[in-house]
């Protein structure tokens, strides 16, 4: 009895001890699988961070693993058996990298930090030069494909060399100033790893943007010239303007009232021009007269027949008796910087009503004396203290006249002063620094003359009665249309007939009046 109760309890222990050593092997297996490995990876062209993989191979052979990199590229493999192993990371497109020899202790962590992937790469090379086969130097060349843009920067002989990431690519750009441009390759380029591709030599066009710096206008005897410097690349270049051949200024009047078509102006346009628009102008004038330089008169100052004050279409610096000015913007500063930039004249008339010539004079050049292309004030007389004058204006003394000469050459000892009439009566006598402008229209046929011939003769006419004096004949009104309707090439046509018929040799300027211009500007060749 005694024996059976003692094999019972001995096997019951016997139990008990296996149970125990079961248990603490499994807890020892436990304790064996928490190790584990964590970190981050980035990518060298900053590519996204997810997807890259990593895999974790003891070095005995017995144990594996493997996680894959987050959007933040954080990765972590847990679970590992204590031992030491080689990680192995890889993701398309960029070079395997291995790190050896790390050690995973039982219950350890191991923080690998931040391991960083080279992409596979190739060379793509090629060189740019202008259109003379010029190497362009310090520009920005770049390769795309795909979810794939590269760049380099070209040497001093224009050549490029772009380390680039494997796989295709199927477009170039090139950023330099005046070169910039963007190109579809002929042929794609398929780059492979540690491979080079040279893609032909590029020849750019150049887009300058070249402003006026300098001029000066020809003469009957000397050429003029005008001097530019492109504000992108700064290339300097001089143009020898050809000699007068006939107007040594052909151009159009602007002003508000008289370029935008209404019931009793149906020949002008349906809106003010922008400044390409009216910059033009002055390019085509000039196109019809060889040798002559593209000018404006700018009416800058209209009167009003209530008060009969000089409205000025910018804000008064002070004020001036029957003078105003406008409370907003200037509405003609970006018209006449595009004019600087062209190397053209403007002069800048008003409309003086009973305003001080001299005070308004003044005001006016003072306020544009930083544009270049300004030459000179215009005084329309027609509108010079006009009240009961029958449409005629007050005739302008010479006195009043030199005042207002004298105070524009102390703002710019070049600056001109042109007096505007169809009547010499109402002019002072020729001087030196007057231009002196007729307006005449509405001629007829009369006493065996036509039309054209009344008119040719009028403005020779005052052209010799002003000589040596700068005349201007200001053409193209509607009441004329019967003379110039029916020409091919109105601007040119009527102004040389004009020319033609002077016998002296003072300089001659051809103006169009705004109101037909719409009418003839794209009749110019």
């Amino acid at each position: 009895m005694r024996d059976g109760k003692f094999r019972c309890a001995l096997g019951i222990g016997l139990v008990l001890l296996v149970f125990l050593l079961l248990t603490s092997c499994l807890l020892d297996g436990l304790k064996i699988s928490q190790g584990s490995i964590c970190g981050y990876v980035t990518l060298e062209d900053g590519a996204a961070k997810t997807g890259v993989s990593i895999s974790a191979k003891s070095s005995d052979g017995k144990y594996s693993y493997s996680a894959t990199s987050d959007s933040k590229g954080y990765f972590s493999i847990t679970k590992m058996h204590a031992a030491t192993y080689d990680l192995t990371f890889s993701k398309t497109g960029y070079t395997t990298f291995t790190k050896n020899s790390v050690e995973v202790s039982a219950n350890g962590s191991v923080d690998l930090g931040t391991t960083k992937l080279s992409y596979t790469y190739g060379y793509i090379k090629g060189k740019v030069t202008d259109e003379d086969g010029k190497a362009i130097s310090d520009a920005t060349v770049t390769v795309t494909g795909t979810n794939l843009s590269y760049t380099a920067t070209t040497d001093s002989s224009g050549n490029y060399s772009i380390k680039a990431k494997t796989g295709t690519y199927t477009k170039i750009a090139f950023k330099c100033s005046c070169w910039s441009a963007e190109k579809t390759l002929s042929n794609k380029v398929t780059l492979s790893e540690k491979k080079t591709a040279t893609i032909p030599d590029y020849k750019l066009s150049a887009n300058h943007s070249f402003k006026v710096t300098d001029m000066k206008e020809s003469t009957f005897t000397e050429h003029g010239y005008r001097k530019y410097k492109c504000s992108g690349c700064g290339l300097v270049k001089t143009e020898q303007l050809p000699l007068v051949t006939g107007a040594k200024w052909a151009g159009v009047r602007v002003s508000d009232y008289g370029m935008v078509k209404d019931e009793d102006n149906p020949y002008a346009f349906d809106e003010f021009p922008g400044v390409n628009d009216m910059v033009s102008f002055g390019e085509k004038m000039e196109s019809c007269y060889e040798g002559s330089t593209g000018a404006y008169v700018l009416i800058v100052g209209t009167v009003s027949s209530k008060g009969w004050k000089c409205k000025l279409d910018f804000p008064l610096s002070k004020s001036i008796d029957n003078v105003s000015g406008t409370s907003g913007t200037d509405k003609f500063e970006s018209y006449l910087t595009a004019m600087d930039n062209a190397g053209y004249s403007v002069w800048l008339q008003v409309e003086s009503g009973n305003a001080d010539l001299v005070a308004l004079a003044t005001e006016v050049m003072n306020h544009y004396k930083n544009h270049s292309c300004v030459k000179g004030f215009g005084i329309d007389v027609e509108w010079h203290q006009p009240e009961g004058t029958d449409g005629h204006g007050t005739a302008l003394s010479n006195e009043t006249v030199s005042a207002v000469l004298a105070a524009v050459q102390d703002i710019n000892e070049d600056y001109t002063v042109f007096v505007k009439h169809w009547d010499t009566d109402y002019l002072p006598a020729a001087q030196e620094g007057l231009i002196f402008v007729n307006d005449s229209q509405g001629f007829k046929a009369k006493e065996g003359k036509t039309a054209l011939e009344r008119m040719c003769k009028e403005f020779s006419d005052w052209a010799k009665h002003y000589d040596p004096c700068p005349v201007m004949f200001q053409i193209g009104y509607k009441a004329d249309r019967g003379i110039w309707g029916e020409m091919e090439n109105p601007a040119h046509d009527l102004g040389t007939a004009l020319l033609e018929s002077c016998t002296t040799d003072n300089d001659i300027g051809i103006i169009w009046v705004d109101f037909t211009l719409a009418d003839v500007i794209d009749k110019i060749d």
